[in-house]
């Protein structure tokens, strides 16, 4: 008879092998490790398409405009938050579903352009 133990990843109590791949000690824990990691992952989610949302109405709104990178941050947009970029060879341009926005450079200096697609 098979008396190898293992510790519950989830409960962490230690549990005899029932078969040789098994990694929880019962179908509660195995049921209650992955709910975890898929609230993990929802949260996430959740969290990312907020981001992205509250950028593509930040973009919609002044569309047509030029800003420095500090007026868009004050107005609440968080760069790094993208739903594509295109790379073009003067510049990129960074797209939030259907709005986006590319450096440029200008008589003020540096600005981004807001563009919709």
């Amino acid at each position: 008879m098979n008396t190898t133990t293992k510790n519950c990843p989830n409960c962490h109590n230690n549990f005899i092998l029932k078969r040789l791949n098994q990694k929880y000690c019962s179908d509660a824990c195995r049921i209650q490790k992955n709910n975890e990691r898929s609230r993990a992952f929802r949260e996430l989610t959740k969290n990312t398409n907020y981001i992205l949302a509250k950028n593509r109405q930040i973009l919609s709104e002044l569309e047509a405009e030029q800003l420095t990178e500090i007026e868009l941050k004050i107005k609440g947009f968080k760069f790094g938050y993208v739903t594509n970029f295109i790379s073009k060879p003067k510049s990129t341009e960074f797209i939030c579903y259907d709005y986006g926005y590319r450096m440029i450079e200008n008589r003020k200096g540096r600005v981004i352009e807001i563009f919709k697609l």
